[in-house]
């Protein structure tokens, strides 16, 4: 979850002038300290959807203050494709999300399937 938070939030909040660049790179010195420690992840798992589902979900949540917005949702998506390019030797298996039962028995034991599998 830490790597989603940098990757996508943190950069997001940089560029749109949340985080100084003194900020910014202080949460990346953090998050590169906390992931050395850590090691590498064993798996990725990547939630994926079309933007108009996503948009929905986000408007159904109904939190009084967002600080990302949804037009900023094309944008993180990036930043999440730049940094997974960037990692290997790591299983990354897609899941899709756009189903309201994407956690469904029948979903996740086809999930379990292809976990069993990279490993």
């Amino acid at each position: 979850m830490y790597k989603r938070q940098f990757h996508a939030f943190t950069r997001l909040f940089h560029a749109r002038g949340y985080l100084s660049d003194a900020e910014f790179a202080l949460c990346a010195r953090l998050y590169g300290t906390l992931r050395g420690l850590l090691g590498p992840p064993d798996l990725i798992l990547r939630l994926t959807a079309p933007l108009d589902v996503v948009e929905a979900r986000y408007a159904r949540r109904g939190r009084p203050l967002e600080i990302a917005q949804r037009d900023d949702l094309v944008l993180m998506e990036g930043y999440i494709t730049d940094w997974l390019a960037t990692v290997h030797d790591v299983p990354v298996i897609a899941v899709d999300a756009a189903a309201n039962d994407f956690c469904a028995p029948a979903v996740l034991a086809s999930l379990l399937g292809q976990v069993q599998r990279s490993f």
